[in-house]
């Protein structure tokens, strides 16, 4: 079969979860047979109007949407470009009418718009969306209201939305498309590193000098109606034009509900990774202290570090070890290690090292204080035979036994947490104990032979169930 498939960007250019999957599952497909087009946006070039550029890699063909209007991520200020863009629409209709698949899979809207769906049922094509996020609903993807870390459960009819814009560290997405033309410059290393050290000074310059500008109570009420126009364009697109929405947990698809997403039309189907099938399982450990717990998530306020340090810190400190990988803000790292806790910032990593990475942890800990749509960090953990203490509102909690290969808790909540941790530092024999009840998960194989049936039961017009 031929599939069109939608996303942003490559995995050369951007991380995470979401990408991978898309170029995995891509690979996996063409390796049985099927036909993958990739329609993208993402880069930047010196024409400055946008344009297609159609090449072939791997057996996949692309169509890169190069110059979008709408800048990703989290691009903010214009939210009805996300709902209708006329020049994306037409340069994406020009791919689907050239290509004329049996079958659509949407898995991101960055840098696009909704108005494509409009396009896709023009031609009577069979639509899948997939849930790997919250952007149709949220334009800052995570339902999170970092201004008041907390989760956004009520935006207040778009005041909220008005309130992260001016907020917003994206406020800077601006000067996005500028900097990805940098990259044209690569073979001139010497113009090339000038460039982005002048664009990272002056980065740095506007978020220290920055100051969030006064906007009159009418301007937050027209622009708050433009957010809530946003989210009823996408719910009702989904609703009415979108033949069968895959979540990635129960979790995304119980907020999607919430939110008026007809329920009837999601299916929830974990997806396999390529690179979880690299993880180790790690051998049973011996009982000597300290024991090492471990968290992926950087200092990202909606991953719950505060909670868990908080938690920690009443720990015996002999006994316990915590180690914090991922992005570090250097104020809050100072300010953490003045407490003089048996907590080490360790950084990023490449996936290649993860095995050695996961040498040293006994227990992970995924506290995320938001809707983590799937927690791909736990699924990581997990792969390596080590048990996890989850907040529920992650999707990996739905595929742990509470007790017999890890522990779910309330979010926020350090009392909990602490009991948690403590439990392991009291009887460490309890890590061997988890690991014997842990099994593999779901392979990218596994996975692909799932939408394969998807989309040939979508394609015959049968109803998948």
């Amino acid at each position: 079969m031929k599939i069109l498939r939608i996303a942003w960007w490559k995995r050369t250019h951007r991380v995470g979860g979401l990408i991978e999957y898309v170029e995995d599952i891509m690979a996996e497909l063409v390796k049985r047979g099927h036909q993958e087009i990739y329609f993208f946006p993402g880069s930047y070039d010196l024409k400055l109007k946008p344009y297609l550029k159609e090449y072939k890699e791997n057996g996949i063909k692309y169509y890169e949407l190069v110059n979008s209007p709408n800048i990703a991520p989290e691009r903010m200020e214009r939210p009805l470009d996300e709902c209708h863009q006329k020049t994306i629409e037409r340069l994406f209709e020009d791919v689907l009418s050239k290509e004329m698949p049996d079958i659509v899979h949407i898995h991101e809207f960055e840098g696009l718009t909704a108005g494509i769906i409009d396009v896709v049922k023009n031609y009577k094509i069979p639509l899948i969306f997939s849930i790997h996020n919250y952007r149709p609903l949220c334009p800052q993807v995570n339902l999170f209201d970092y201004v008041h870390s907390q989760i956004c459960d009520d935006y207040d009819a778009g005041r909220r939305c008005v309130e992260c814009e001016i907020h917003s560290l994206h406020k800077t997405t601006g000067l996005t498309k500028w900097v990805r033309r940098v990259d044209n410059f690569k073979k001139n290393p010497c113009i090339y590193y000038s460039m982005r050290v002048l664009y990272r000074g002056g980065n740095a310059i506007f978020r220290f000098f920055r100051t969030y500008p006064d906007i009159t109570d009418e301007d937050t009420e027209e622009q708050a109606k433009r957010y809530v126009k946003r989210r009823r364009c996408f719910i009702e697109k989904l609703n009415k034009k979108v033949d069968t929405i895959l979540a990635i947990s129960n979790i995304t698809k119980d907020v999607y509900v919430k939110y008026g997403i007809n329920k009837e039309k999601i299916k929830v189907v974990y997806r396999g990774l390529k690179k979880i099938d690299t993880i180790e399982p790690k051998p049973y450990r011996n009982t000597d202290y300290p024991i090492v717990f471990g968290f992926m998530g950087g200092c990202a306020s909606h991953k719950g570090l505060d909670t868990l340090i908080a938690a920690f810190s009443q720990l015996d400190q002999n006994k316990a070890k915590l180690v914090v990988y991922g992005w570090g803000n250097p104020e809050y790292i100072g300010k953490i290690k003045a407490k003089q806790l048996n907590i080490e910032f360790k950084g990023t990593y490449e996936h290649e090292a993860i095995n050695h990475v996961f040498e040293e942890i006994d227990v992970g800990v995924v506290p995320s204080i938001w809707y983590e749509a799937f927690g791909l960090v736990g699924i990581e953990f997990l792969q390596a035979r080590i048990p996890i203490i989850v907040s529920d509102l992650c999707g990996v909690a739905e595929t742990i036994e509470d007790g017999k290969t890890g522990f779910i808790i309330k979010p926020n909540d350090t009392n909990a947490l602490l009991e948690k941790l403590e439990l392991f530092i009291t009887n460490p024999e309890l890590i061997n104990s988890l690991q014997k009840n842990i099994k593999r998960f779901k392979s990218v194989e596994e996975h692909a032979s799932e939408l394969e049936l998807i989309y040939s039961e979508l394609i015959r017009g049968v109803e998948y169930e």
